[in-house]
């Protein structure tokens, strides 16, 4: 936006640091006073959602339809407030003037998340002062245009929401399939033979533990691609260099299952099935799952990423809050339901083609966050 002369964002509006009044004046009483936010726990995608906390000393406010921001870890972060709230140390707002359009400004300070976080200081909490805040330069066009900017970053994002709820929706499906089919894996009411996992595995084995180079001949994948809900995602991935030797030790094929054996209690468990034809190198915290002709990949993975054995898993691991272990003799000690393999590969069928409809839906998120960007970046640099 060259066209459009740049000003000083404390020039052009009030910026408000928030203040938290002392704790005993806080509490969950709807009628104590006003609703107050601490920092940024109860951001929605756009609109602040309810915090159900109170005060009746209110230091600062955020007035209905306000843009606030976070100034604490995590920094920039941005919401509009429906309505008039206190703010404590964690957040900041801007009362602007008549000729800015509070939609234009929200997005705004979504493209200057990355500068305003290299900016924060801090040991113990990174938070970015009002200093640096009223320094930003924002490209000031007329209100109205303003306004039709601000629609069509809404119309985008809007459309990577739909995409994203539609792709949530299709994972809800596969799992409530899975139990329309099966039942629960643990209460097991439909009465199937069950074994320990171990007893349907042909091959168990852990990954390498090499580290990964610059420009290695293999993907190398780590336990951040394996999503919580059970999806491979590479959008960051690293690289490695295996021996021929050893690559069939390490390296993983289509139909193979992934499990996460260290990480966080939460996360500690984290399955996938691999799916693709490609030749990739799997890191030691990740245990390659090969089962045989009795059970289904497809099958197993989902039994993981059901709510009855995530919380099992979560049972299972053991360790420091940060650095949970689940071997793998123990997560073959799990006990797996074994419905006829005919089920098992219905469900596969249905689980492959609401794979197609995803594929489709992702493609589309991928177009419409690429959009995003590009219109951030022609309209704020």
């Amino acid at each position: 936006m060259e066209k459009y002369k740049t000003v000083r964002l404390g020039d052009v509006c009030e910026i408000v640091m928030g203040t938290s009044p002392e704790g005993k004046t806080i509490s969950q009483n709807s009628s104590a006073g006003i609703e107050f936010h601490q920092g940024k726990t109860c951001f929605g995608n756009l609109y602040l959602n309810e915090s159900g906390m109170f005060t009746n000393s209110p230091i600062r406010f955020a007035d209905a339809g306000n843009v606030i921001m976070s100034v604490r870890a995590p920094v920039g972060d941005s919401n509009i407030t429906p309505r008039k709230i206190a703010i404590g140390r964690g957040l900041c707002t801007f009362n602007t003037k008549n000729n800015f359009e509070k939609l234009f400004l929200y997005y705004y300070l979504n493209s200057q998340i990355d500068f305003l976080r290299l900016q924060s200081t801090g040991s113990t909490f990174k938070a970015v002062n009002k200093d640096v805040i009223s320094d930003l330069q924002i490209p000031l066009p007329p209100l109205q245009e303003q306004k039709q900017i601000a629609a069509i970053l809404d119309k985008c994002t809007e459309l990577i929401a739909k995409n994203k709820l539609m792709l949530e929706k299709y994972d809800t499906l596969i799992k409530s399939r899975f139990i329309e089919m099966f039942g629960d894996p643990v209460q097991n009411p439909m009465g199937w033979e069950k074994t320990e996992l171990g007893n349907m595995c042909k091959e168990v084995r852990y990954g390498t533990s090499k580290p990964a180079i610059e420009n290695g001949k293999y993907t190398y994948l780590r336990m951040n691609n394996i999503t919580f809900e059970g999806e491979l995602d590479l959008a960051n991935t690293k690289t490695i260099d295996i021996s021929d030797e050893e690559l069939p030790k390490c390296s993983v094929q289509k139909g193979d299952i992934l499990f996460n054996r260290t990480n966080s209690i939460e996360l500690c468990g984290k399955t996938c099935l691999y799916k693709l034809d490609e030749t990739m190198v799997i890191a030691g915290y990740i245990i390659r799952v090969r089962v045989n002709e009795k059970l289904n990949p497809q099958y197993v993975s989902t039994f993981f990423n059901t709510k009855s054995i995530k919380k099992l898993l979560k049972e299972m691991a053991k360790g420091a809050v940060n650095q949970a272990n689940i071997n793998a003799q123990e997560m073959q000690s799990i006990q797996i339901p074994v419905p006829p393999i005919t089920l098992q590969n219905e469900y596969d069928s249905f689980v492959q083609q609401i794979d197609k409809s995803k594929f489709a839906v992702q493609k589309s998120l991928e177009k419409a966050e690429t959009l995003y960007k590009s219109l951030m970046q022609e309209y704020f640099g």
